[in-house]
């Protein structure tokens, strides 16, 4: 075993990259403890995915040179006995870096798998790991700012996510899990992941049609739509969906709209007296006989499609 008694911290990794991408390695590793060049990898997974889709997986044990510590046993439910039989590290690393080759890494907390790869590759095989990486811990702070815990168990019990177990595998599923749902939440909610929140949201102005002739028999054909809550698609999408058909997207409910399609999370809180302002609005100007429609989702896309 190769030991350095003080990390480096200068040690070489990648670039923590701004942007969202399709194609990437998720990546997790299981260790003996928190200090790179002291402690050991135990275990490693890499899932390979392509347009959103994992399409290829490296999972592998890894018998340590020195004993598993109990209490990272009864952790992780790696044992000594269970790595008993499994390659070296040595011996799983180059098949790792030819798996991964030059992708983009994707983990949650990553710096930490990174320092430990990064440190052995460089003391083991004299090349620090220099891929680029996208961290999912300061992403889900962004997009799910009212959570107050961020680690990725934590997230797990709030969010519709699957359950990591402090294996490598599992938690690699977990952080793709949470990956997709981060990046359909900040679609949906507006959200920019590498600043602040944009304060004036998405404006119905910057909306256009992309076609030249429309069917002035569609329903919302030259009617103004508001949308309010979270929908099943980006409110983007929703939009150019209105748009694509004649319809007229607007910012806030006025005697002017013609339609309000509400959301999921506003329309379960509505059953539950709870409202946004604009259904609110838009009930009030009901009652002052205003001719506004308020559609759930589902009536939304089913007047859509036909």
């Amino acid at each position: 075993m190769l030991l350095k008694l003080e990390y480096d911290v200068k040690t070489k990794k990648g670039t923590r990259l701004l942007e969202l991408k399709q194609d990437y390695c998720v990546l997790d590793i299981e260790t003996t403890g928190f200090n790179p060049g002291w402690d050991e990898i135990i275990e490693i997974c890499a899932l390979k995915v392509r347009n959103n889709q994992v399409k290829d997986k490296f999972i592998s044990l890894i018998k340590p040179e020195s004993e598993i510590p109990s209490f990272i046993s009864n952790l992780t439910g790696i044992t000594n006995d269970l790595v008993k039989d499994a390659p070296s590290l040595e011996t799983v690393l180059p098949f790792f870096i030819k798996f991964i080759q030059e992708d983009t890494i994707l983990g949650h907390n990553v710096s930490f798998d990174l320092n430990f790869i990064s440190e052995e590759t460089t003391n083991r095989l004299n090349q620090p790991f220099l891929n680029n990486y996208i961290d999912t811990l300061p992403l889900s702070r962004r997009a799910f700012s009212e959570i107050k815990h961020h680690s990725l168990r934590a997230l797990a019990a709030c969010l519709p996510i699957s359950n990591p177990t402090h294996r490598a595998e599992s938690d690699c599923i977990a952080t793709k899990n949470l990956y997709d749902l981060i990046v359909k939440t900040a679609e949906e909610k507006n959200i920019d992941l590498f600043g602040r929140k944009q304060s004036e949201g998405l404006k119905a102005k910057d909306i256009l049609a992309t076609v030249d002739s429309f069917d002035e028999n569609h329903p919302f054909f030259q009617k103004v739509c508001i949308f309010t809550g979270a929908l099943s698609i980006p409110r983007r999408k929703a939009m150019q969906m209105i748009a694509d058909v004649g319809g007229i997207n607007g910012d806030n409910v006025t005697k002017e709209t013609n339609f309000l399609i509400v959301g999921s999370t506003d329309y379960i809180a509505s059953l539950k007296g709870n409202k946004s302002s604009k259904l609110k609005k838009a009930e009030k100007l009901i009652q002052e006989n205003q001719d506004i429609k308020i559609l759930t989702e589902k009536t939304f896309l089913d007047l859509l499609n036909n």
